[in-house]
């Protein structure tokens, strides 16, 4: 009875220790990577905001070396150029707090910094080393696992074999054993969770930073176009921008598809617009999208066009040219 319990204790002692090495290692330096990846959009974004700052790259990249050092992690683990030029579009877009005249200004800026710096932080952009971290990883579970079970099969062994030498081998041999099956196993399941979370997250933020693109390139012509808009602001209004086409105010609502939206979804879209826009004073409204996937043929009506953004600066150019 008492070599079950000395092979369960030191199952038990070897996982724990396992879990909370991890934890203290691997899982620490991933919220330094967070916390870092933090302060630098935050401070960014104060400095847009607060001081009519325009970030470059060279000035981006002495913050992650400088926060990266603080924060005991590769300026490499943070995030690339490319998606803080894109939070920080999403953030100021989104602000309430601050005046429309001045979210339309540092939006402006921050677009002519990312127009400028387009070329350059396309061809800085690279993902975050998985190569590298990948061996890191590795290496620091393969050490934390022997460690655990060494560490626990001795705790629950020490007595057994300094009293009776290894007569107890087999039991201590059963131990070893299932501390590493467990072990491995607990190490599947994080690596399981991390991957999903991580694919997730590549996803989520490759199709966020192409809508925050498009939103870009929808200002940028608006702007190229001297056209009259202003962004929705505390009270949204349910659409993203009103543009004043002549005499004529029209509103705009921008959506970014990277597959065809189901006709439930689309249908749902147009009546909450209706709803919105018979709430006010314009009559005529815009869905703006990367790709009508031939939308238009079943759910256009004399109120709401769904209709892609060469096809709107077409309207801008005519409007402004009559």
């Amino acid at each position: 009875m008492e070599q079950y319990f000395q092979t369960g204790l030191g199952i038990l002692v070897s996982v724990v220790l396992f879990l909370m090495g991890y934890k203290q290692t691997i899982g620490a330096k991933k919220e330094r990577i967070k916390s870092a990846d933090k302060i630098l959009v935050d401070t960014l974004l104060k400095r847009i905001i607060l001081e009519d700052y325009s970030p470059s790259i060279s000035d981006i990249d002495r913050l992650k070396q400088g926060l990266a050092r603080d924060y005991k992690v590769d300026p490499a683990d943070l995030l690339p150029v490319d998606i803080i030029y894109s939070l920080l579009f999403t953030r100021i877009f989104e602000n309430d707090l601050i005046s429309k005249e001045q979210r339309n200004k540092n939006l402006g800026r921050l677009i002519i910094a990312i127009n400028n710096n387009q070329k350059s932080f396309d061809r800085q952009f690279s993902p975050r080393s998985d190569e590298k971290g990948t061996d890191y990883l590795a290496v620091t579970s393969l050490l934390l696992g022997g460690i655990s079970v060494l560490i626990g099969t001795t705790v629950s062994f020490f007595d057994s074999v300094f009293t009776k030498g290894f007569d107890d081998i087999n039991m201590i041999l059963i131990t070893v054993g299932a501390s590493i099956t467990l072990i491995f196993i607990a190490y599947l399941f994080i690596k399981i969770k991390n991957n999903q979370e991580g694919d997730i997250s590549v996803r989520n933020s490759i199709h966020q930073t192409e809508a925050i693109r498009f939103e870009e390139k929808v200002i940028s012509s608006l702007n190229k176009n001297r056209a009259i808009y202003s962004l929705s602001g505390v009270h949204d209004p349910g659409w993203d921008i009103t543009v004043k086409l002549q005499d004529i105010l029209v509103a705009v609502d921008i959506k970014y598809w990277k597959r065809k939206p189901s006709s439930y979804f689309v249908k749902d879209i147009i009546d909450r617009f209706h709803t919105a826009l018979k709430k006010s004073d314009i009559e005529k409204g815009y869905i703006l999208v990367n790709d009508t996937y031939y939308l238009q043929n079943t759910f256009n009506d004399a109120n709401i066009e769904i209709i892609t953004l060469p096809d709107f600066i077409k309207i801008l150019k005519n409007t402004s040219s009559n």
